[in-house]
């Protein structure tokens, strides 16, 4: 794969597109936090399915059953990836570098983090943490990394706060359709959703402290 085009992480734009090797193009549906939604490629739409970390666990084509995919991930606590393809998967899974956390893939295994590189070889990113907000400057997700990520290569981030962080996405987003005009009920809409996303995770944050009270 070649010449990425928009943003390799967490990426805003609604669309992103990469140029293949044979010279064909492959699009990507994403939402306004960056999770991808789909794909288009060689004509065929994949509709993605993503976890609480941005990882892509399937893909399956437009269609066609959710519980039968047509590409389906695994990884290891680092990102090391493996696809199990069915039917048409084999081309969706050659066409799909965003995979662990939603980062762009390269060619070595090796995760695009925002302003890091995450080694696959040594599960360490191979830039130093420019923020310098870590002790050792090289760890990836404060060494945990099932918990954990750092979409940005600048802070360890967990699932709470990725929670809390999509739900400000929302809110955000419906200010803003309703700056520029867009339908009030639509906008409206939205900062619900947003607002509803962020009770639920503080819901989410108590139910884990009242649990590790009582494991106390």
């Amino acid at each position: 794969m070649v010449r990425p085009k928009g943003p390799r992480c967490a990426a805003v734009s609604a669309w992103a597109s990469i140029e293949q090797d044979d010279g064909g193009r492959t699009h990507y549906v994403r939402d306004p936090e960056g999770r991808m939604l789909g794909m288009i490629t060689g004509g065929q739409r994949y509709n993605a399915a993503t976890d609480a970390q941005n990882s892509t666990l399937a893909l399956a084509e437009d269609g066609t059953e959710s519980s039968d995919p047509d590409v389906a991930y695994d990884y290891t606590p680092y990102g090391q990836t493996e696809a199990t393809t069915a039917g048409s998967g084999d081309q969706a899974a050659q066409t799909n570098p965003f995979t662990y956390t939603g980062a762009y893939e390269l060619d070595n295994g090796d995760k695009a983090l925002g302003h890091r590189y995450l080694s696959q070889r040594t599960h360490r990113f191979t830039q130093q943490d420019p923020s310098w907000q870590e002790n050792n400057l090289y760890t990836y997700a404060a060494c945990d990394p099932i918990n954990k990520c750092d979409p940005s290569g600048l802070v360890a981030l967990g699932v709470g706060d990725l929670c809390t962080l999509g739900g400000l996405g929302f809110t955000g987003a419906g200010f803003l359709l309703w700056a520029i005009g867009v339908s009030g009920p639509l906008a409206a809409g939205v900062i619900i959703l947003g607002v509803a996303w962020e009770v639920m995770c503080f819901g989410y944050w108590i139910a884990q402290k009242e649990e590790a009270a009582r494991k106390m």
